[in-house]
This record gives structure tokens, C-alpha cells and sequence, in this order.
């Protein structure tokens, strides 16, 4: 057996999910998933088969990485009973990265009372980002919202690391100083 291509997950809510494709010969093997003792409260949460096709075995596994960041050691064992009772088994592991998508958000205040700002948020965790603002669907690379008023804005934040991409979201409420009548 053999773990397929690059396990790479985002971390989303707490749990990741995660795609394998293993190469088998058979339709109907037997899988078993395990992480190692000293993978700090992770634990295997779902299994789901997708497709057997061309020798390859499809399935998510839905885990959660417990207080690991990082990497994850997948350890999968496979069983293979066949017609006349003989089984095969094999084992195979495999590192999974997990991307955490984080985002900071920082505006210098309005000076006056119906004046703007600029919104500026920072993503950490991946490579490349794209930011949308709404209301607005503004979408840029910078994540620089200038010309902003007062009142609740929200960025979506995609970024993308080691071809994956993963998602988070901040919300921000911009203030500013109280009319002052003269």
C-alpha cells in the first residue's frame, strides 16, 4: 500500500479533513487509521470512502489535531482478506502539514466626526493571500481597505500555502469621535 500525494490540511474550527488516495489492488480493504502515542490529544474523528478507481482507494479522514500545530504522523494499516482466507496486510505513514490561517486588523482612528480610515489586515499562516471587504466585495492582495467610514466591516481572508487553500474571517467594528456641535 501507499499513501498518495501530499497530505496537507487546513484547520478549520478545530478539526482538519483530509484526502487520501491509496494505491491497492483490491475493492475491499480493510483500513485502519492511527496516530502515534506522543501526538498531543489528536484523535481520529470520521472516516469516509469516496471512490475505488484504477487501483486507487479514495477517502477523507476527518481529524482533530488536539493542541498539535505543524505536522501530524498519519499511521494507516491495511487488511486484505481474500476468497480462500489468506490476508495481506501492510503498513504505511505519512506527515500531514496542518495550515492554520490567522489574520490582524489595525486602523488609525478618525479624527473627526463622518471621517474615514484605512483598514489594514495582515494574514499569517500561508503564502499568498487575496482579502475581500464587505459590504463592498472589494478583493485585493494587500489587504489595504483605504476611505472606510465608521461601522462594521468584514474581511474574508483565502490564503493558499503548499497548494492548498484555507480560509478565515475578521470582523471589525471602526469607530469614531462623537459629534461635537459648537
Amino acid at each position: 500500500c501507499n499513501l498518495v500525494g501530499p497530505l496537507v490540511a487546513c484547520l478549520n474550527g478545530g478539526l482538519i479533513t483530509v484526502t487520501t488516495t491509496i494505491d491497492f489492488s483490491s475493492s475491499n480493504p480493510t483500513l485502519t487509521y492511527t496516530l502515534p502515542i506522543n501526538t498531543t490529544g489528536a484523535d481520529i474523528v470520521d472516516t469516509n470512502f469516496i471512490s475505488y478507481a484504477d487501483s486507487e482507494y479514495i477517502q477523507t479522514i476527518t481529524l482533530d489535531p488536539g493542541i498539535q500545530r505543524g505536522q501530524i504522523n498519519l499511521q494507516l494499516n491495511v487488511s486484505i482478506t481474500y476468497p480462500d482466507g489468506c490476508v495481506m496486510t501492510c503498513e504505511c505513514s505519512k506527515s500531514i502539514t496542518i495550515i492554520s490561517i490567522a489574520a490582524t486588523a489595525t486602523y488609525p482612528p478618525i479624527a473627526c466626526f463622518g471621517g474615514t480610515t484605512t483598514l489594514t489586515v495582515a494574514g499569517s499562516g500561508a503564502s499568498t493571500y487575496n482579502y475581500t471587504l464587505h459590504p463592498g466585495g472589494t478583493t485585493n492582495t494587500t489587504g489595504i481597505f483605504p476611505g472606510l467610514s465608521a461601522g462594521t466591516d468584514t474581511v474574508d481572508i483565502v490564503g493558499t500555502k503548499e497548494g492548498i487553500t484555507c480560509d478565515t474571517v475578521v470582523i471589525v467594528t471602526i469607530l469614531q469621535p462623537s459629534l461635537n456641535p459648537v
